[in-house]
């Protein structure tokens, strides 16, 4: 695809697009106004495909699924592609009796695709009716469906661990929100459906937390101007809960002031070509950053930190922790590496990111 003009986009299979859009999500690079042609496109297929003027539009499941996460995942927010997908997939899993089951929509979306949605739904705030009743039945079943016995001939391998962290990022989502569409996991969800050590691997039912050498930088400087606080937070949905397994958590925190210091390292980023064009001239901040995999050399990538987004999963994170009352603040890796061999430097920057909260 030509990243200037988008001609082409309308002779691309739904297959096709889809695989475009979440190829440029799964290596964490962001094209503006390539993700709106792509966009645009999705929502002009499903479309004619409603209207019945091009049968050869129609999307599968895991096509359109891998549309709205990759919109997500460079932490895209588009109310009408969602909208348009909620219809979409409301014809598509609507049985010849006029009936939605938990059958009709297995038929067309597989449960990894359901938490994809569930998840992008969460990421982009809004969560169209339709297809949350869609992706709740499809998981864990409504009314008489929501019996694990019965919903276990469509959950391939048990339920996975993914999909129900984000059918919980889904449900807090709305919660935070106000949103009620009598939408709940079932009483017996935890333990029964699900055992919360699934989430991790010494059964402790809460996150296995990892601390950076970033990280602990961060907080040694906190300690060494005399900021008390704790690492590694972990943070329940509800104050209330004290059965479903932890899965919001901070880097660092002052609990009883809602204080968080989140310390991003790469992984919370992606690339924003929004100033990219064809043959342009190098960014002279730029740094060349080389991806090894044991050798050769897989790729030579031109980084600068001028064009780093937050990117979905971190973004999601903030909204939720701040909808919960919690002020969080971001220290970039590569500022702090700036700082590596300068003890003063780093408690002058820690003084000054402190004084306002």
């Amino acid at each position: 695809v030509a990243l200037n003009k988008f001609d082409g986009l309308a002779g691309m299979t739904c297959c096709d697009l889809s695989n475009t859009i979440w190829a440029f999500a799964v290596v964490g690079v962001h094209h503006d106004r390539l993700f709106d042609a792509l966009e645009k496109q999705v929502i002009l297929r499903i479309n004619r495909a409603l209207s019945g003027t091009r049968s050869s539009a129609a999307f599968k499941g895991q096509e359109l699924a891998n549309c709205i996460w990759a919109s997500a995942s460079v932490n895209r927010r588009n109310p009408d592609l969602l909208d348009a997908v909620s219809v979409y997939a409301k014809q598509m899993v609507t049985g010849s009796d006029g009936k939605v089951t938990a059958q009709s929509i297995h038929d067309y979306f597989l449960q990894q695709e359901l938490g994809n949605l569930a998840w992008a739904c969460a990421v982009m705030d809004y969560y169209p009716p339709d297809l949350m009743h869609i992706i709740f039945q499809g998981i864990v079943g409504v009314g008489p469906e929501q019996n694990l016995k019965y919903m276990s001939q469509f959950l391939e391998r048990g339920l996975q661990p993914q999909v129900t962290m984000s059918l919980l990022y889904a449900q807090a989502g709305m919660m935070l929100n106000g949103i009620d569409y009598g939408l709940t996991l079932p009483d017996d969800f935890w333990g029964g459906w699900f055992p919360v050590t699934d989430f991790d691997q010494d059964g402790t039912g809460d996150l296995k937390l990892t601390t950076s050498k970033v990280q602990s930088g961060v907080s040694d400087a906190l300690r060494r101007i005399g900021f008390d606080h704790v690492e590694e937070h972990v943070i329940p949905f509800s104050e209330n809960d004290d059965i479903s397994p932890k899965v919001l958590s901070l880097d660092i925190a002052v609990p009883e002031r809602k204080i968080g210091i989140e310390v991003d390292g790469p992984s919370h980023f992606v690339h924003n070509m929004k100033n990219w064009e064809p043959q342009s001239r190098p960014n002279p901040n730029a740094k060349k950053q080389t991806q090894q995999k044991q050798d050769p050399t897989e790729y030579v990538f031109e980084w600068s930190y001028e064009d780093q987004d937050m990117n979905g999963s971190t973004a999601l994170k903030d909204r939720l922790l701040e909808k919960m009352g919690w002020t969080i603040v971001h220290i970039p890796f590569w500022v702090w590496m700036e700082m590596s061999h300068s003890p003063s430097d780093q408690e002058k920057y820690c003084r000054e990111l402190v004084a306002n909260l």
